[in-house]
């Protein structure tokens, strides 16, 4: 069996995440989106009545596309969740572990193949339409002045930092240890993780720290998965 036919089987099995996680972020970033579209010629206006105008139309951009940030944190680590369950856990109750390992390829190829799925669901599910909303705001131009390009980068950190946790639930979900001690312990790195990542005030620096996050989360899931009977 081959990485590519390993590969179509676990997009396969994540279709249905990719379509219902895709579909609820659509439609919440819609609605903000429908409502800066309607609203952003007056929003000058809006932002002087409540106090908070900051004498010119970049920041009420700005604000419009940040209020997409937690829905974007929300769908990010649902999906995290959700997906790392779905790849890991739903073989446990069923037992198909033993038949998805005991055929002629590596653990590592398999474990790959999973990971590699995931990176592409959280693109086609969240990294595209994220991109495509930026690429909206920019384009029908409501305001004088397009959104910062650190904003659509800004937006991406996010869909990584729910790829993170991703590799943070598939870990505790194929820990043997018990839920009370050290079973969470790769969800506890998540956080300094994304306290780190958050805290950086250029993007370079941000990115360092989440692919070292990510790198660490990684080489531990695979010797947890190579070691581990099932």
């Amino acid at each position: 069996m081959t990485f590519l036919t390993l590969l179509k089987r676990e997009l396969r099995a994540s279709l249905r995440a990719l379509l219902i996680v895709g579909a609820i972020f659509m439609i919440l970033a819609g609605i903000n989106l429908y409502d800066f579209v309607r609203y952003g010629g007056a929003n000058d206006y809006r932002h002087i009545d409540s106090g908070i105008f900051h004498g010119n139309r970049v920041s009420i951009v700005k604000d419009y596309v940040l209020e997409i940030v937690p829905i974007l944190i929300f769908v990010s680590f649902g999906l995290a969740v959700g997906l790392a369950m779905l790849q890991f856990w739903t073989h446990q109750p069923t037992r198909t572990w033993g038949f998805l390992l005991h055929r002629s390829v590596s653990r590592e190829m398999i474990l790959t193949s999973k990971l590699v799925a995931a990176a592409l669901v959280f693109c086609l599910a969240i990294g595209i339409p994220w991109s495509w909303l930026y690429a909206y705001v920019n384009h029908i131009k409501t305001t004088a002045f397009p959104p910062p390009t650190r904003i659509l980068w800004d937006g991406w950190i996010y869909v990584v930092l729910g790829y993170v946790g991703y590799l943070a639930t598939a870990l505790t979900v194929l820990s043997r240890t018990r839920w009370y001690t050290t079973r969470l312990f790769s969800w506890g790195l998540v956080i300094p993780i994304a306290t780190v990542v958050i805290a950086q005030t250029t993007l370079w620096a941000a990115w360092m720290g989440l692919l070292a996050g990510t790198a660490i989360l990684m080489v531990q899931l695979f010797n947890t998965f190579s070691q581990r009977e099932f």
